[in-house]
C-alpha cells in the first residue's frame, strides 16, 4: 500500500536528524553477523577522485568562536558543513528557497545556481571528500511524498551544479518505498542512502546512480546513523539492548563488526557521525557529549557540560577540515548565529 508522509516530518527528520528509534538482538547474534574487520581491506580511490587527493592539509585549529549570520537567509533548515565552507538550505524574506554557500567564520554567503520545482522538497544534504555538496530532493503532491522523482544534485564549494542523479526507482520498488533520512558518500564517491523506518535500511548507489546492494532492516537490531570515517569507508552507529555499536558498511552490503566498546546509553540518538580529524570518527550523541573513535576503541573528546549550547535549539551543521564542529542557532533576538567548537585534543 502507498505509503505518504507529511513533507513538514520528512524535512524535521532530513533537517535535525533525530528520526531514529531502537531494536534489540543480543550481543552474541551481532557478532555472529558482523564479522571482525578485516584489516587487509582497503577502499582504493579511483582517478575521479584527483580533486580529493590535492586537496592542502589544513591544519587542526583550537579556534572556537561564534559568528552571527548576515546573509539572505532568515529562514534556516539544514546546515552541512564541507572541508572549509558550509551549505546552508533555507528560505529569504521573499520566500526563495536556495542552497547558500559560506565560507567559515565569515557569517554571508553566495548563492547556488541550483534549482529545483516549487513542488518538490529537499529532504537531507551532505558532503563528499572534496566538500561537495549532494543535496537528495523528491517530488510531492498536495504535500507529500509521492514518490515519482528522486534524485541527488551535486553542487560544487563554487556553488555550480556539477550534475544530478537520478535515483527515482532505487527507492520504490514493487512492494516497498523508501524516505531518506540521511545520505553518506564514501571517498569512491558511492552514495549510502539510509531510512529508519523503511523495508531497506541502506540503499547504495554509485556516483552514476546504478544500485549496488540493499541492506534489508533488521527486526532484531536498529542502525542509529551513518557517516563517513577519515579512512573514507562509511559507517554505522547501531544498537542492541540499549548498548551501542560502531560497524563499518562497505559498497557491496558487507556490514563488519568494528567496534566492542560500548558508548554512553540514554543520552538520545548517536545519528551525528562524521570524520576526524585525529581519529577515525567525530560521533556525538544529541544530548550528550562528543567522542572520537580510533583503532577500536572509543574516547570522550568532549563532555556534555562543556558544551554551551541548547542541544534542543540547534542544529549540528558537521565537522569542518580542521576538526570544529559547526552548530548553528537562532538566538532571542531573532537572528541566526554560528559557533565553531574545538574538538581537537590540545
Amino acid at each position: 500500500m502507498k505509503r505518504k508522509k507529511e513533507i513538514f516530518f520528512c524535512i524535521l527528520a532530513g533537517v535535525l536528524l533525530i528520526g531514529c528509534g531502537n531494536g534489540n538482538i543480543t550481543e552474541s547474534s551481532i557478532k555472529k553477523e558482523m564479522p571482525k574487520t578485516n584489516k587487509e581491506s582497503e577502499m582504493q580511490p579511483d582517478d575521479n577522485l584527483a580533486a580529493a587527493e590535492v586537496l592542502p592539509e589544513i591544519q587542526a585549529s583550537g579556534k572556537g568562536l561564534e559568528v552571527e549570520y548576515n546573509g539572505e537567509i532568515v529562514n534556516l533548515q539544514s546546515v552541512e558543513a564541507g572541508r572549509e565552507q558550509l551549505y546552508l538550505y533555507g528560505r529569504t524574506e521573499k520566500n526563495e528557497k536556495g542552497i547558500y554557500i559560506m565560507k567559515a567564520e565569515e557569517g554571508t554567503t553566495i548563492r547556488s545556481d541550483a534549482e529545483w520545482e516549487d513542488s518538490e522538497a529537499v529532504l537531507c544534504m551532505t558532503t563528499d571528500n572534496a566538500g561537495n555538496a549532494y543535496v537528495l530532493i523528491m517530488s510531492t503532491t498536495n504535500e507529500s511524498i509521492d514518490f515519482e522523482k528522486a534524485e541527488i544534485m551535486v553542487i560544487t564549494t563554487e556553488g555550480k551544479q556539477l550534475k544530478t542523479i537520478d535515483i527515482s526507482d532505487k527507492i520504490k520498488g514493487t512492494d516497498w518505498e523508501l524516505i531518506p533520512d540521511e545520505i553518506s558518500i564514501d571517498s569512491e564517491e558511492n552514495i549510502y542512502i539510509f531510512s529508519e523506518a523503511d523495508k531497506y535500511s541502506i540503499v547504495i548507489i554509485d556516483k552514476e546512480g546504478n544500485e549496488l546492494e540493499k541492506i534489508e532492516k533488521n527486526p532484531e537490531w536498529y542502525i542509529e546513523g551513518i557517516g563517513r570515517g577519515k579512512d573514507g569507508f562509511i559507517y554505522m552507529i547501531y544498537n542492541t539492548e540499549n548498548k551501542y555499536f560502531i560497524a563499518r558498511v562497505e559498497k557491496n552490503g558487507k556490514i563488519s563488526e568494528d567496534c566492542e566498546t560500548t558508548l554512553s546509553e540514554n543520552i538520545g540518538k548517536y545519528n551525528y557521525i562524521y570524520s576526524g580529524t585525529d581519529s577515525s570518527l567525530l560521533i556525538y550523541g544529541r544530548g550528550g557529549s562528543v567522542y572520537t573513535y580510533k583503532d577500536g576503541a572509543v574516547e570522550e573528546r568532549i563532555a556534555s557540560e562543556e558544551l554551551s549550547f541548547d542541544v534542543y535549539k540547534s542544529t549540528i551543521g558537521g565537522i569542518l577540515a580542521d576538526g570544529r564542529m559547526v552548530v548553528s542557532y537562532i538566538a532571542d533576538n531573532g537572528k541566526i548565529y554560528f559557533q565553531y567548537i574545538p574538538t581537537i585534543k590540545q
